[in-house]
């Protein structure tokens, strides 16, 4: 976004997640080792390795439409299966 020259865009969706109930999860260097091994032996990119990662680590089921993560060990939802 920054590149785009979309910094209050970004400014506010910064905003938005500090102002909501989400909850921010964070990496440290242990975990993005298994990061990497998970790439390695699941086969998924970095980006789905750390999702896949960060909802093992602590124990919660990843929503998404993409189904790599379907031959993981995490419970994949997609949006319309979750009720707010």
């Amino acid at each position: 976004m920054i590149r785009n020259d979309r910094i209050d865009k970004l400014i506010e969706f910064l905003s938005d997640i500090i102002s909501s109930k989400i909850i921010r999860l964070d990496t440290n260097t242990n975990d993005e080792l298994n990061v990497i091994r998970a790439m390695k032996k699941l086969k998924l990119d970095f980006d789905d390795s750390l999702q896949f990662h960060v909802c093992q680590k602590n124990d919660l089921k990843i929503i998404s439409y993409d189904k790599h993560f379907d031959k993981t060990t995490i419970k994949r939802l997609e949006p319309n299966d979750v009720k707010l």
